[in-house]
């Protein structure tokens, strides 16, 4: 969970958090061949009240300008400061004119978002929390209630789906469902969740296609006994909620438009807080707003920008947001499955439910040293991403005493035959990055997510099973020469 407060020269304001979706991995590929083909996705299906077009198509800048000047006005609040067009990044917020540091660069009332309490409550813009049952636009929403208690992402994506279908009057409806509707459409979105099959297998990620695969599943179970709420739609809802929704606190949360409309990046230069009084529980309608504050000065012209969470992982922002970043994010890594087993266990242990083992952890300054260095920071520089990013994946204990080497050989090479099986038929990142270099400009934003996802995991891979082979090489060496030592003796 990463804090990300808030500082305004103007108000008072309080920290919010965004939880990032953390996801265990693993690897299978699934392409045959040395080229990427294109994998279009026709829809077999329509879904009412969604946008179906590109939202570069007629004029996104007019439907952006107005309805956030509406929604400015409303508040006192002079929209002046920003435009939304297509930057490097995709669709982002650029600064209309210069922005000093505390600057507020854009307001949202909370009471134009979706606010949901963990437990049970949750806020519909123009419909507070307790009148749900006397407003018969909110059917979905009604039906869960009246059913039982969804966890408050499906709660929020019921729901958007009614605020789409104009439960929450015209802003929503617009913003949701205009021709030039500001959300994205399904087929726009390139998280696991909203992913085809064709794409979802070529990412080569066994456990990412069995776990997008089960939650598909188990959110058409939670929605069972949900009235009109087609699969399709219920899908585009929880990826909108997924990848836009703000932690007001621990147990509050926000789906804000607007300010969803922000890029992340490693360094920026704006964060997201409230101008509100702190808000513990849902009653009435609540007021203050949710903003975006400039961190340091933005010249017109610029991308203004906010971290979606400085420790979050290539696999981490691919499974929330469906990107990856190049170079790498700061603490990128990978995850191994042994190591979170392992984890597991050791608390069934603790519990008394199951017998303990020894812990899956690597002697750091053995490992250094096997592959040649004296100490971790001067052998992984910060210039070496893919390194650095393999280093933060292995369980090294930094504490520099020798375990025992029969046990550090076994761990040693558990991790590395899980390393192997994740590579078993990978495809060349090399490969992938010449099409990607190529495919730069290309109109199918989701299959180059899906190659770059797949081709920058996989060196990190690559980097991790060399390691590996030399550690143990150089353990089984050790262990040799201790059988030869015992032999003579």
């Amino acid at each position: 969970v990463v804090r990300i407060s808030s500082s305004s020269s103007n108000s008072s304001s309080s920290s919010i958090k965004i939880n990032p979706c953390e996801c265990a991995r693993s690897r299978r590929h699934l392409l045959v061949g040395n080229h990427v083909p294109s994998v279009p996705w026709r829809c077999s299906r329509s879904l009412r009240c969604l946008p179906m077009k590109a939202h570069q198509s007629s004029s996104p800048q007019l439907s952006f300008d107005t309805s956030l000047s509406e929604v400015s006005q409303a508040i006192g609040f002079t929209q002046d400061r920003l435009e939304l067009k297509c930057g490097p990044n995709g669709r982002g917020l650029f600064a209309k004119r210069r922005l000093n540091e505390g600057d507020t660069i854009l307001a949202v009332p909370l009471s134009l978002c979706i606010l949901a309490e963990r437990e049970e409550a949750i806020h519909i813009p123009g419909v507070p929390w307790g009148e749900h049952a006397n407003v018969e636009k909110l059917k979905r929403t009604k039906a869960c209630r009246d059913a039982y208690v969804l966890p408050w992402p499906i709660r929020s994506a019921v729901a958007l789906l009614d605020l789409a279908d104009g439960g929450g009057g015209r802003f929503w409806e617009e913003y949701t469902c205009h021709e030039n509707g500001l959300l994205p459409a399904p087929e726009e979105y390139s998280m696991p969740l909203m992913l085809p099959d064709d794409l979802l297998d070529m990412l080569a990620d066994a456990t990412c296609v069995e776990t997008t695969r089960e939650e598909r599943s188990q959110l058409c179970q939670l929605l069972g006994e949900v009235d009109s709420v087609e699969r399709r739609g219920a899908l585009w809802a929880a990826a909108c909620v997924r990848s836009r929704n703000f932690a007001l606190t621990d147990e509050l949360f926000a789906v804000a438009p607007f300010l969803d409309m922000a890029n992340h990046a490693a360094q920026p230069n704006a964060e997201v807080g409230t101008q509100a009084t702190a808000i513990a529980r849902l009653k009435g309608v609540p007021t203050g707003n949710l903003q975006i504050v400039a961190t340091r000065p933005i010249e017109a012209g610029d991308e203004v920008t906010i971290s979606y969470g400085p420790n979050m992982t290539n696999e981490q922002l691919f499974a929330r947001y469906g990107f990856t970043m190049s170079p790498p994010p700061p603490r990128d890594a990978v995850e191994f499955a042994a190591v979170l087993n392992a984890e597991y266990l050791r608390e069934l242990a603790e519990a008394g439910q199951a017998p303990p083992r020894p812990p899956l952890r690597l002697n750091q300054h053995a490992f250094v040293e096997a592959n040649g260095a004296s100490d971790a920071e001067s052998w992984a520089p910060e210039s070496d991403a893919v390194l650095r990013a393999a280093m933060e994946s292995l369980p090294l204990d930094e504490a520099d005493t020798s375990s025992e080497l029969e046990l550090e050989l076994n761990n040693a090479r558990e991790l590395l035959e899980e390393a192997m099986i994740r590579l078993d038929g990978a495809v060349d990142p090399d490969v992938d990055e010449t099409w990607l270099d190529e495919h730069n400009d290309g109109d199918d934003v989701r299959l180059y997510a899906c190659v770059a996802y797949r081709s920058r995991r996989t060196r990190v891979w690559l980097r991790l099973r060399s390691l590996l082979e030399t550690y143990v090489s150089q353990l089984e060496g050790k262990k040799r020469e201790e059988g030869c030592s015992s032999s003579s003796s």
